[in-house]
């Protein structure tokens, strides 16, 4: 049963009643507070299974995709509101277009213009990927001259790039915006549980808005640096600069069409940093939860190895936290595939191009072969990080002492059966979790693939 936090009279209620409670909490509470759960005495057995039955209906609400009215909008999309925008600005992500309990005008409007989003974001697409063809269609019919080969692959592999983060971004868009999904079924599975009743373990919403502000202001100015590169470069008096720039020229249309070039660059810088933010902060988020459940577990553990506190609430909170982890690892999955392979190729390009440049050339290099091997250091790390946070709790279970047969020993064998079993953590497309072994044998690899580039060129 489900009681209304301003009502001062608390009373079995029937289903009804009880699911129109919760919709009026809902609309009240713009901050998505967990509810309370009420049970009296008599018929404790029939509100707890109503209680379950309106738990999996919401559920089901939000598998297909019904989410809240902007004014009942979930808490952690609200955190993450700031970056959704400028992702929405650049044509990465549109939001939902359900207008809730809004009047028929207000639904109108909000449908209009999600149907223009949708058509401006598969634009942005469309004229990513272009930009894409277009450069390797102009290096392979002498459009557009390179400095050197390695310097023509280097670009072409960052458009590439730049292209499938916004065509994986489109896809999880059209894809019961799979995004926003993920922060609602991440509420309802952590913030909501009922195993969740510690307000340490709630979600940090003042840190992470915080961390969103410092990372979109990072990333805005580094599209507008990258931006900016390009347009001096095509306009400028350096001509060593302006050989660089290359990649925003056209000899069939003229210098007519570099503005227009540009722009495409634009849009191009978005989509290869934008989709980075959103990846990292929610990494932290579940980082961050994973270590206090540790911690929890920790503290529970007594001289003697009793536990102090219900080993299978931790233990469902753990599981909450790997259910939020299985439906974010969807959406990033592929984004984590595309991004290192390609980076990892496009640093081994550059090193080389850095080796065997000059000045300006010299110069350019550098700043993408450190833009590129921060990208891949911080998905490395972050993935790696989340997946040690995620089986931190192994090394403490072991230090409980139970009694066979009792129901604590069994919940201890469940904890020790998933943290010994597959690898908790982001994947790449579902192949492997980047470890922290993994990042060794990375930076092997680098090492082996650049020696063999520079016998090459």
């Amino acid at each position: 049963m489900f009681r209304n936090p301003n009502s001062p009279v608390f009373r079995p209620r029937t289903f009804a009643q009880a699911g129109r409670e919760r919709e009026d909490f809902w609309s009240d509470d713009g901050q998505g507070t967990s509810p309370s759960y009420v049970t009296t005495n008599t018929g404790s057995n029939e509100i707890g299974n109503q209680i379950k039955h309106s738990k999996n209906i919401s559920g089901s609400l939000i598998t297909m995709g019904a989410f809240p009215s902007r004014k009942q909008r979930n808490v952690m999309e609200e955190s993450f509101r700031p970056i959704l925008i400028v992702m929405s600005a650049f044509g990465l992500l549109f939001p939902s277009g359900d207008g809730g309990q809004e009047d028929n005008n207000c639904r109108k409007y909000r449908c209009r213009k999600t149907m223009f989003l949708k058509f401006y974001t598969s634009l942005v697409v469309v004229l990513v990927w272009s930009a894409f063809v277009r450069y390797v269609i102009g290096v392979v019919v002498g459009d557009i001259v390179p400095t050197h080969i390695t310097t023509a692959i280097s670009v072409g592999v960052w458009y590439f790039q730049s292209a499938s983060n916004a065509a994986i971004c489109l896809y999880y868009s059209c894809k019961s915006h799979r995004l926003l999904l993920f922060f609602h079924n991440w509420q309802t599975c952590w913030q909501d549980s009922l195993y969740n009743t510690d307000a340490e373990l709630k979600f940090p919403r003042s840190w992470i808005k915080k961390r969103v502000c410092v990372m979109l202001f990072l990333s805005i100015t580094f599209v507008v640096v990258a931006t900016a590169y390009p347009a001096v470069g095509r306009y400028g008096s350096n001509e060593a600069l302006r050989n660089e720039t290359f990649f925003v020229t056209s000899r069939t249309l003229g210098s007519s069409a570099d503005p227009f070039f540009i722009v495409l660059h634009c849009y191009a810088v978005g989509a290869w940093v934008f989709p980075v933010v959103p990846f990292i902060i929610i990494c932290s988020v579940l980082s961050r939860q994973f270590e206090k459940v540790t911690k929890k577990l920790e503290a529970s553990i007594d001289y003697t190895g009793r536990m102090t506190y219900s080993l299978q609430t931790l233990r469902r909170q753990h599981q909450f936290l790997c259910q939020a982890v299985n439906e974010a690892d969807d959406i990033f999955s592929f984004f984590i595939l595309v991004t290192l392979s390609s980076s990892f190729v496009l640093v081994c390009f550059l090193l080389h191009q850095i080796l065997n440049g000059s000045g300006t050339i010299a110069l350019m290099g550098i700043a993408w072969f450190v833009a590129n091997t921060i990208n891949i250091a911080v998905i490395c790390w972050f993935t790696a990080s989340l997946h040690e946070k995620a089986h931190s709790p192994f090394r403490y279970l072991h230090n409980i002492s139970v009694l066979p047969g009792k129901d604590q020993h069994l919940q201890l064998m469940l904890f020790l059966s998933k943290l010994q079993g597959e690898c908790i953590g982001f994947t790449m497309w579902g192949i492997l979790v980047p470890t922290k072994e993994f990042i060794i044998a990375v930076l092997g690899a680098f090492v082996t693939y650049f020696s063999l580039i520079a016998q090459i060129f």
